[in-house]
């Protein structure tokens, strides 16, 4: 739609790299009218920058608690109370959680949702909540999700935070 009315969309993914988005938003800078950013945890600065050169700015999926700039979000809290709720009305106990990047606003409002669920529910085991760096090598996240569900064998649901996450964990689930 965007190139119907005469617009070019231009991608580009920082890796949540600070250094990487920060380049990024500086090479775009004079040659975009605006910007729609999925942020990482330490481009606050750069997006205040855009903010103060009157460049539209959105954040995507992501935001900064102290910063009056735009954002389109999903419904983390909702969606992890919503998610918890389905998995103890089909009869799961021993929910498990995987998160990455905690420095992400967004992942610590799941993995917060999901401790309040867990208690609202009583399933809150520590031992059931796994997280990952953000940054990890495949075989990292493989090694961490088999030592924790050879730990936690009694785990009868995993709710996954990262899309990379399902493949890697579906190899050690007994189906």
């Amino acid at each position: 739609m965007a190139y119907q009315v005469g617009y070019r969309l231009v991608y580009c993914s920082t890796e949540n790299d600070d250094k990487k988005g920060t380049e990024l938003i500086r090479m775009l800078h004079k040659q975009v009218d605006g910007f729609i950013v999925t942020p990482s945890s330490g481009m606050k600065e750069e997006m205040l920058k855009l903010k103060k050169a009157k460049k539209p700015v959105v954040l995507l999926d992501r935001y900064f608690t102290d910063v009056d700039i735009p954002s389109v979000l999903v419904d983390n809290k909702n969606g992890i109370h919503s998610g918890v709720q389905l998995l103890v009305d089909k009869g799961y106990k021993r929910i498990a959680f995987i998160v990455t990047a905690l420095e992400q606003m967004q992942m610590q409002d799941r993995l917060d949702a999901f401790k309040t669920s867990a208690k609202t529910h009583k399933l809150l085991f520590p031992e059931l909540i796994l997280e990952l760096p953000f940054a990890a090598e495949e075989d990292a996240y493989e090694e961490g999700i088999k030592e924790f569900l050879s730990r936690n064998q009694d785990v009868d649901a995993i709710f996954l935070q990262r899309i990379i996450l399902p493949y890697r964990a579906l190899k050690y689930c007994r189906i």
